[in-house]
């Protein structure tokens, strides 16, 4: 980019789809709490950030993600943060399809959850303006030159912050000064700022994490946004490097321009890139700052923070005010909106308005600085967002010419540069006043700020700010007060086994010119010394000039399920030169040892049904081991072959086991009767069981087993009869028929006898047995005939039943198998023959003498014969009268008669 250039730069806004209570994270200052603008905000849809509470172990953060089905992207690992005694914050993935509202409200729910809310996305707070600064003057550095013209002519604005006053009175700044700049990343070679960027002497570039801060080789800062040590990347990062030279671009060296502060040492916290930045990274690149100063004792007074968007951030909140507790101001741009942030509410500008008084979890002061634009004709900027509750002051920030990437300038507009105008002079403040506290310094750039009619009523103070009427603030208390020293909570994962370390760092709120010593020692809270840790006591020592020092409490590894445990260190016996003001601190000794999540199970169970009334079926559901809080789950039945109504009560529900038990159970009522019918089955499933377990066997099956008796089906058999045929063999087939069919196929033994048939001659000997499928009536068996050409009677067998299966009776046991005869003897004609017959004649008269015609053999039809007398010895006519005629012998009978 061209030296003179006018750059314009979007500013976004994001929305917000979730609000916290703020009681739940203290204030600062009591302020009202201006309406959001919802229609502006947007979040990362697939993020959101959790804190949890001191103490909330690794396990149940790792159940309350399963029982979501949600992914730890990251853990906010921010030093600062858990040496304040603040709880474990996760950066979470949703999975595809999972709303941000949805994830928000679960978490919220969840033990041990402090606040869950939306990852915003922000972006730096620079908007286009038609004006384009051509001049190269710094107008925002001037003033009125009035009374005594200062610097060179042309040099001359009374809406400047007056810095080139306070360069002629020799006020320029101080190496030992830090300042954070949290926005893009820094070209730190611009010949203009080379001289003023900080390289850290803690952690050399070797690619080991010399200082224990969490980020490796960390030169220069650190790009929160890539996590990597690299401030500077590209001509992107053009933003923070024009911020960087508003707040110490390095004067009187004849070129490009000069910063408030000649003399800063600045620190880049790299966290917006190309697409803006995330609330997670702003807030590890505070508590970045924030450690450095707690672990190094670096004076670093202010972070600048020329960006914005996104809803109100609970976590962004905290890292501001973990910030004021260790003596940083957060200097933020109000906004390039043109609105009023008292009823439309910029974040993190509105924090202003949230933080407040002292309360057990705020500092004590207001730790936040809202910066508004004016132009150079002392206009407020028609970009400018205000408000006279939300807003504290007002600084150029339209046609600003500063250090842009490539060695070159350019002139921006917008509230990001206002703001760095602010923080350059905090930071030549402390220079001239380094026993100051970031409230006395605060109270002093506001309480000096010159009354501007363009901004009365739309900023808190009335005014523009004012460097050099800052610097001769008469509220300054010069006498130096001994240093204090405290001592940060600690957190260390116990390990499973062997020794680790609990490193407490003692921390000198300033250099102290000779050696400050203080005792400390152990004692316990809720971990044991000799089982959890070796007890420890000593005497710490921080070489002057210095601020930190430490000392090491050893922790005992085990792979024991429990939760996190606690001791407590205390300092005493200070040296003279040093006062005790935080005396003790707690080393955790986090659980790491994660014991399986317990599963649910239902058994199936039976139950007779009776022949009345109702009986239960009781069903237990099975918890794989103890859990420390009860476990509940829903139950529901539903139909297999029995049918709700009729045979059970459908039935749903919730089955709770208590804390340290396995065991639950729920009824189902059965409904007796006296109808003979198959066995009925239900099923049981359960359903949403809570965070602490999961379901293993779901469904179970509850059998109602009849106990109705029906009468035993009975068997008999019948008579059969078959012609015994001439030759070869046939089949005499006999059949067993049940009264009714069986749910169950019934068995019977058979056997053959004789009766007029004889064995091996008529038929062959049988016996086995005849089954009778279910649901079927009949079976039958053979027994084999012998066939002959014999003219015979009729024959006979016998077939018996026997050995009946247990599901049904023998009725009829025995049949009659018949042989018929088949064979026909030749025919026999009968003969016929008439017997001799006598008679006495007698005197007189007549008499018969009575013929028999006898037949050898009845027939079948009836027989005749002709007959005729003739003489002998006797004479017709006179002894006997001849005669002649038919007899008749009938079918069936064998004799006839006739008479002479």
């Amino acid at each position: 980019m061209r030296q003179g250039q006018s750059r314009i730069s979007p500013r976004y806004r994001v929305r917000q789809s979730r609000q916290f209570k703020l009681e739940l994270f203290g204030s600062l200052e009591d302020r009202t709490v201006p309406t959001m603008n919802l229609a502006t905000t947007s979040v990362i849809s697939d993020e959101i950030l959790v804190q949890y509470s001191s103490g909330t172990n690794v396990q149940l953060r790792a159940q309350s993600r399963y029982n979501l089905n949600v992914q730890l992207k990251d853990e906010i690992l921010s030093a600062e943060r858990l040496k304040m005694g603040d709880g474990a914050m996760e950066l979470i993935k949703l999975p595809a399809g999972m709303s941000n509202q949805k994830a928000l409200d679960w978490f919220s729910r969840q033990p041990g959850v402090v606040f869950a809310e939306p990852n915003y996305r922000v972006t730096a707070s620079a908007v286009s303006n038609d004006t384009y600064y051509t001049n190269g003057q710094l107008w925002g550095m001037e003033g009125s030159d009035s009374p005594t013209p200062v610097g060179p002519a042309g040099t001359t604005n009374i809406y400047g912050i007056n810095a080139e006053a306070a360069w002629n009175d020799g006020q320029t700044g101080s190496k030992s000064i830090f300042v954070g700049i949290v926005d893009t990343g820094i070209q730190v070679t611009h010949p203009d700022l080379i001289d003023n960027i900080w390289t850290n002497p803690y952690d050399a570039v070797d690619g080991i994490d010399n200082d224990g801060n969490g980020y490796v080789d960390d030169i220069h800062g650190w790009d929160f946004e890539s996590n990597d040590n690299s401030v500077y990347d590209s001509v992107d990062d053009d933003h923070g490097t024009h911020v960087a030279g508003t707040i110490g671009g390095k004067g009187g060296n004849g070129a490009g321009v000069a910063g408030v502060n000649w003399n800063v040492t600045m620190i880049s916290a790299k966290f917006l890139g190309t697409n803006g930045g995330t609330t997670a990274d702003a807030v590890r690149a505070i508590d970045y700052m924030t450690d450095l100063k707690t672990r190094h004792g670096m004076d670093v007074v202010a972070t600048n923070n020329s960006w914005g968007g996104g809803g109100y951030s609970a976590a962004l909140h905290s890292a501001i005010i973990r910030a004021a507790k260790a003596d940083i101001l957060t200097i933020i741009a109000a906004g390039n909106s043109a609105n009023n942030n008292d009823s439309v509410a910029s974040y993190p500008s509105n924090t202003s308005t949230l933080v407040g008084t002292t309360t057990t979890t705020a500092a004590s002061y207001e730790g936040v600085i809202a910066v508004a634009s004016l132009d150079s004709s002392g206009a407020m900027s028609s970009f400018s967002s205000y408000g006279k509750n939300s807003v504290d002051i007002a600084a150029p920030g339209a046609g600003i010419m500063s250090s842009v990437p490539n060695n070159t300038y350019a002139s921006y507009s917008g509230t990001s540069m206002a703001t760095p105008h602010v923080t350059g002079s905090i930071a030549l403040l402390a220079s001239k006043y380094p026993n100051a506290t970031a409230s006395q310094l605060r109270t002093a750039i506001l309480a000096t700020a010159t009354p501007t009619s363009s901004v009365t009523g739309k900023v808190l103070t009335d005014g523009r700010l004012n460097v050099q009427a800052a610097l001769n603030y008469s509220g300054f208390n010069t006498t130096p007060t001994p240093p204090s020293l405290s001592i940060a909570n600690v957190s260390k994962a116990e390990g499973n086994s062997g020794t680790s370390n609990l490193m407490f760092t003692v921390t000198l709120s300033q250099p102290a010119a000779a050696d400050v010593t203080v005792n400390y020692a152990t004692s316990d809270v809720t971990a044991t010394a000799v089982t959890d840790y070796a007890a420890a006591s000593g005497t710490v020592t921080i070489p002057a000039g210095s601020t930190t020092g430490t000392f090491n409490v050893v922790v005992n590894g085990d792979s024991t399920v429990e939760t996190d445990e606690t001791l407590r260190v205390t300092l005493s016996g200070a040296s003279s030169n040093a006062t005790i003001g935080t005396a003790t601190a707690t080393g955790t000794i986090t659980n790491d040892d994660v014991a399986p999540v317990p599963s649910l199970s239902v058994a199936n169970v039976s139950k007779a049904e009776g022949n009345s009334g109702t009986s239960n079926l009781v069903f237990t559901v099975t918890l794989s081991q103890a859990a420390a809080s009860s476990v509940t789950v829903n139950y529901a039945t539903s139909n297999l072959t029995a049918s709700a109504g009729s045979d059970y009560v459908a039935t749903s529900g919730i089955v709770t086991i208590p804390a340290g038990s396995t065991t639950g159970t729920f009824n189902v009522v059965v409904n007796g009767d006296s109808t003979v019918e198959t066995d009925e089955t239900l099923r049981v499933t359960l359903s949403g069981a809570s965070s602490n377990a999961t379901i293993g066997t779901s469904t179970a099956t509850g059998t109602i087993t009849n106990d109705d008796v029906a009468p035993l089906p009975t068997l008999s058999i019948a008579n059969v009869s078959k012609a015994e045929g001439n030759s070869g063999t046939s089949n005499l087939v006999f059949t067993v028929t049940l009264s009714q069919t069986a749910a169950e196929s019934v068995t019977v033994n058979y056997a053959t006898s004789n009766l007029t048939a004889t064995a091996g001659t008529d038929y062959v000997a049988t016996s086995g047995t005849v089954t009778i499928p279910a649901g079927s009536t009949t079976g039958t068996f053979n027994v084999v005939v012998n066939g002959d050409t014999t003219v015979e009677s009729d024959e006979t067998l016998r077939v018996t039943l026997s050995g009946a299966s247990s599901n049904a009776t023998i009725a009829t046991a025995t049949a009659t198998g018949t042989i018929t005869n088949d064979d026909v003897a030749p025919p026999v004609v009968p003969s016929l023959s008439i017997a001799n017959v006598s008679k006495a004649e007698g005197n007189s008269g007549t008499s018969n003498m009575v013929f028999t015609v006898t037949l050898s053999q009845a027939a079948t039809a009836a027989v005749t014969v002709n007959y005729a007398t003739s003489d002998v010895s006797a004479t017709a006519g006179t002894d006997y009268v001849a005669g002649s005629g038919t007899v008749t012998i009938p079918a069936g009978s064998t004799k006839g008669t006739f008479n002479v």
